[in-house]
């Protein structure tokens, strides 16, 4: 390739007001030759978890939809599939799906605070769209380019007029494109809006003119490492290294070479326009087949004063993608309109059948002889001959007709045995789960789903039966699953009403104190709801600085009461009857890597995924005395995500596999298959009360949670749409009352599973 990248990014850590990335994508060689790199810098005038979601989210979209765009495929055999519209297409799905995201992750961000600009570089053409207050400078050479004794380099913005770029909805970043050819020698540098304003153009055009692109960033990072500021500064420069002897001017086709390839191009035009999604269009391409505005596109031979020559300075096209849909739409439905009423008034058809039975002599002749024919035959005749036509229609009509009846009764037919074995299938099943006959049931299942989607869904009847039939199967799938619904749980809390940025992710319940906690650590700060009258409070600690707020563990006696959370190398235990914090040491060799936590009598136990193993610890004041690794026998523990104890510790794998053990040693251990099997379990707990054995899996994906005795054997399962969020849970077993935090909502729903004992 022809053109050479170098990125710059300089941030001041977690002082910084702003969360600022650049990325360029490393495609292979088959295809960055295909389609070209492309490369994104982006800049959230905020610094927070959100920003860095956002950021995350919006360069994984933009290059998947992209690079793993279908129409690629068809590039190498139509060429006129052009890079430029795949990348549009490419935007138009980004808008789509981060409007999506903003909505599904209750995001809330002013359009104004994200300053993003990606493009794409395809042999030596630049593709590129901008949100924000980002910049884009144009350094070219302005001289004789023979004599590079004399050279000298100008500079322009691209983004000149910013405030175009502006979308009309809440959340769409990217509202055009400017698209042009990077000439020989010159140089795109991308920049946030701090780096423009810290270093001159003047030293940019001296830098990036003089130097390669590498050595030019470290230029700048040297300029940069002299300002005493807390700001962050990012930027990519692109440079066009092919020489002028390399280009070619490209060459007028003749008309006779146009003419023999028309009709090719018009069928792939035609396959490409198909291929076209909705959103972001190419407004030009559609206005060519509108003689009557050609012209619009003309391109004069002479650029106006002050214009740029194309040789000389990129050629800026910017495609305003929302603006001209409406101009376009209203020229072409006139032209349609016109030349439909032209050709009402100007054609005749007795004309036109004349006109055309003459172009064909032999026609003209045997219809000229079947007429004379036909006045021939006596007047009887006539009518007898005109009845048996009659006749001949009528009868190729009914049999028609009763040819298209019988499909009609044949097909109603189908559908009436099909729904009576549905209703048979289904009675059945009711049977099978009166009896808890399970196995029997699943597969009766199996079968009515299948003849389910094979239903036709043409008429509103059939539409309303089938969902009729979809509404009983599911329920009773839900039986056989032995799923209890949430959806009539009671909010007691929404944590919003408290901080607008609540993002609480665990919760704990006090019998001692009748409240729930739960920790948010991005907040620095713990919510408090007393279950007596729902109200709601708030304690932030900002003595010692809050990184986690990891699994919570409640110490209780008979006078006081704690909650510890695992804060890296430390612990922050929350004294649950004076709401004091303090501080207490432990000895953690890799905090990042602990995956549980547990107590039993005076020790704490945590799982080290790293080290495969499990550490006891002992308090000793405000202290923990030193590790003692537990395990006697050697296990994986690297996909293991949470840990219980009720004298055995139970250790939950991500699978939902569940290691059991008993002083160290592991226990043959299983739990009973689920339906649907768990895929990505979350939490695992054990009931501690008195005369209770069950062991619960939290599993968010699914948005269920799984109830278990403690042999293993399954129970039970809560699942509900009110759960879309679910993060924790935690289980009054006295009162009989679960409690989920699903995003910022805790819900109470009173438990049905301990009637299964």
């Amino acid at each position: 390739m022809s053109y050479k990248f170098a990125q710059l990014i300089q941030t001041p850590g977690k002082s910084s007001k702003t969360s600022t990335e650049v990325y360029i994508a490393q495609p292979d060689s088959h295809k960055e030759e295909l389609a070209g790199k492309l490369f994104v810098i982006i800049e959230i005038n905020e610094n927070s978890n959100n920003s860095l979601k956002i950021i995350n989210f919006l360069i994984d979209s933009i290059v998947h939809n992209f690079y793993q765009n279908e129409k690629l495929l068809l590039r190498e055999r139509m060429p006129s599939l052009k890079v430029e519209h795949i990348f549009e297409t490419s935007l138009a799905k980004t808008n789509t799906q981060f409007t999506d995201f903003i909505k599904n992750e209750n995001i809330k961000i002013s359009i104004e605070n994200i300053n993003i600009s990606t493009g794409i570089v395809f042999k030596n053409e630049l593709h590129i769209s901008n949100s924000g207050n980002n910049n884009a400078y144009l350094i070219f050479p302005k001289t004789d380019k023979n004599d590079k004794s004399s050279e000298k380099f100008g500079i322009v913005n691209i983004f000149k007029n910013k405030e175009e770029q502006n979308g009309n909805s809440k959340y769409r970043l990217f509202s055009n494109v400017i698209n042009g050819i990077i000439p020989p020698r010159a140089s795109v540098f991308i920049s946030n809006e701090a780096l423009s304003e810290y270093i001159s153009q003047k030293q940019f055009i001296e830098i990036i003119s003089s130097l390669p692109p590498t050595s030019a960033v470290e230029q700048m990072k040297n300029i940069i490492n002299n300002i005493n500021t807390y700001v962050s500064f990012a930027g990519i420069i692109i440079k066009n290294t092919i020489l002028d002897k390399n280009i070619e001017t490209p060459r007028q086709k003749n008309e006779a070479s146009n003419s023999s390839i028309f009709s090719l191009n018009k069928t792939e035009d035609n396959t490409e326009a198909l291929l076209t999604p909705s959103g972001m269009i190419s407004i030009k391409k559609w206005l060519k087949i509108l003689p009557d505005l050609s012209d619009l596109f003309h391109k004069p031979n002479n650029p106006p004063s002050g214009g740029l020559f194309l040789k000389d300075k990129i050629f800026m096209k910017r495609k305003s993608l929302f603006n001209k849909s409406k101009q376009f739409t209203n020229n072409f439905f006139a032209n349609l309109l016109q030349a439909l009423l032209n050709l009402s008034r100007n054609f005749n058809f007795k004309n036109f059948l004349n006109s055309s039975i003459k172009k064909i002599p032999r026609l003209e002749a045997a219809l000229v002889s079947l007429k004379n024919k036909f006045r021939s035959i006596i007047f009887n005749k006539k009518i007898l001959l005109t009845v048996s036509l009659l006749f001949l229609v009528a009868f190729i009509y009914n049999i028609s007709n009763t040819k298209k009846d019988q499909q009609t009764e044949v097909s109603i037919q189908k559908y009436n045995d099909i729904t009576k074995e549905i209703e048979q299938k289904q009675n059945q099943a009711d049977s099978s789960l009166l009896y808890s006959n399970d196995e029997r049931a699943k597969k009766l299942f199996d079968e009515i789903s299948t003849l389910i989607e094979g239903l036709p869904k043409d008429t509103n009847e059939q539409k309303t039966s089938y969902e009729s039939f979809k509404q009983k199967f599911n329920e009773q799938l839900e039986k056989v699953r032995r799923v209890t619904r949430t959806e009539t749980a009671e909010l007691i809390s929404d944590l919003k009403n408290i901080n607008s940025n609540a993002n609480a992710d665990s919760l704990l319940f006090s019998k001692k104190t009748n409240k729930l906690y739960a920790a948010d650590a991005s907040q620095k700060s713990i919510y408090i709801i007393s279950l007596a009258d729902k109200s709601a409070s708030t304690i932030t600690y900002l003595d010692n600085p809050i990184q986690e707020l990891k699994n919570p563990i409640l110490l209780s006696s008979e006078d006081t009461e704690y909650i510890d959370y695992f804060n890296k190398s430390s612990i922050l235990s929350l004294n649950t009857i004076s709401e004091e914090f303090s501080t207490n040491e432990i000895s953690v060799a890799d905090p990042d890597f602990i995956s549980g936590a547990g107590l039993y009598g005076a020790n704490i136990y945590l799982t080290d995924n790293k080290n495969n193993e499990i550490y006891r610890y002992s308090k000793n004041g405000q202290k923990f005395d030193t590790p003692t690794a537990w395990l006697k026998d050697k296990l994986d523990l690297s996909q293991a995500v949470d840990l219980a104890i009720d004298g055995n510790i139970y250790i939950l794998n991500s699978d939902g596999t569940v290691v059991k053990l008993l002083r160290g040693t592991n226990v043959d251990y299983k739990l009973e298959a689920c339906d649907p099997p768990l895929e990505q379990a979350n939490k695992i707990s054990v009931s501690t009360a008195k005369g209770q054995d069950f062991l619960y899996v939290l599993e968010t994906k699914n948005k269920r949670l799984v109830v278990y005795n403690k042999a293993g054997q399954f129970l039970m399962q809560y699942q509900g749409d009110n759960l879309t969020a679910l993060k924790d849970f935690v289980v009054d077993e006295d009162n009989k009352i679960i409690y989920f935090l699903s995003g910022a909502n805790v819900l109470r729903f009173s438990a049905v599973h301990f009637e299964l004992k």
